[in-house]
């Protein structure tokens, strides 16, 4: 009888440890997630120059329009808008991705501007000069997302056509973003992810060695004790399928086949569960949020393609 309670008590003990050193790797996942990092203006504009993206010199130049917009979460977002030389309506939102700000959105607004749109960018919650102590992947920017595109039509007028192009979890946020506004005109959805929690158990299982269970399950309980939401609530894929406004709504979407951070299969699985007006553009070779690095050229082309396409699916045909 002594034994069997020794045995008993042993395993006892190794389940808590066991369950201890879960919980606290998938807090850890969690919190290196959801981190209270802001991102820094210096090292941005130095990536992106160093690499080719960005022509500071021309971006100080450039007149702006700084704004600040006050968030439901009792912080600012900061945003730059750039008016057209020739005086139009046609404006296009441009939303960076995780860890990021602005100045990485910079290399898209340079091609909308170029094409005749006013531009707005603008950094996300706990991002450069926005408020805020920690980025939540899309959840809580949609929100920041909203207060722009409300801004745009503040600037512009409210059936003034307004397009988004989002990166990385700017993209997914974007995407996601359209259920609530059937209004805008297109989207550019470059490398963004499917659905939070898948996202979430392939970095885990990429970048970590982490299971999906019990990790990712874990994870995104302790993320509704903390947060408030399930990982899997914010999911751009179910709300393009259980929405149908999205068929109205032109959407390109790109993607880098030797993306190791955002699969390409979820631009693919977007692709496919998009209705109406779509295009899909995988680049050879690039990496993550590396298409337009890559081959500058094709993306501008399909950047031109897409708009053109639009105005042949909406009939503005000269």
């Amino acid at each position: 009888m002594p034994e069997q309670m020794t045995i008993l008590t042993i395993l006892i003990c190794l389940l808590i440890i066991v369950f201890a050193i879960t919980m606290i790797m998938s807090t850890l996942a969690l919190s290196v997630t959801f981190r209270k990092k802001k991102s820094k203006y210096g090292k941005r504009i130095y990536v992106e120059t160093m690499c080719g993206n960005l022509d500071y010199s021309w971006y100080e130049k450039l007149p702006k329009e700084e704004f600040y917009l006050p968030s439901i979460y009792g912080y600012n977002i900061y945003g730059e808008m750039f008016r057209n030389p020739i005086t139009t309506d046609k404006t296009v939102v441009v939303m960076h991705g995780y860890g990021a700000n602005l100045i990485v959105s910079m290399k898209y607004a340079r091609i909308f501007l170029e094409r005749g749109f006013n531009v707005l960018v603008f950094d996300n919650t706990n991002c450069g000069k926005s408020g805020g102590e920690m980025s939540f992947m899309g959840y809580h920017e949609i929100d920041d997302l909203t207060l722009v595109v409300a801004k745009a039509r503040e600037f512009f007028g409210e059936n003034a056509p307004i397009g988004l192009h989002g990166e990385s979890m700017g993209s997914a946020t974007v995407t996601k973003y359209l259920e609530r506004d059937s209004k805008i005109s297109f989207a550019v959805a470059d490398c963004g992810f499917t659905n939070l929690f898948e996202e979430f158990s392939f970095t885990l299982r990429y970048s970590y060695h982490m299971t999906r269970f019990p990790f990712s399950y874990l994870s995104s309980l302790l993320c509704k004790i903390r947060f408030g939401f399930f990982l899997s609530e914010f999911s751009p894929i179910d709300a393009m399928k259980n929405n149908d406004g999205y068929a109205h709504i032109p959407m390109l979407f790109v993607h880098g086949i030797e993306d190791d951070v955002v699969p390409v299969y979820m631009a693919k699985q977007l692709y496919e569960t998009k209705k109406g007006y779509k295009k899909l553009a995988i680049f050879p070779n690039a990496h993550h949020a590396r298409c337009i690095l890559l081959d500058k050229e094709r993306y501008e082309r399909e950047i031109d393609e897409f708009l053109f396409d639009i105005d042949e699916f909406n009939g503005n045909k000269d």
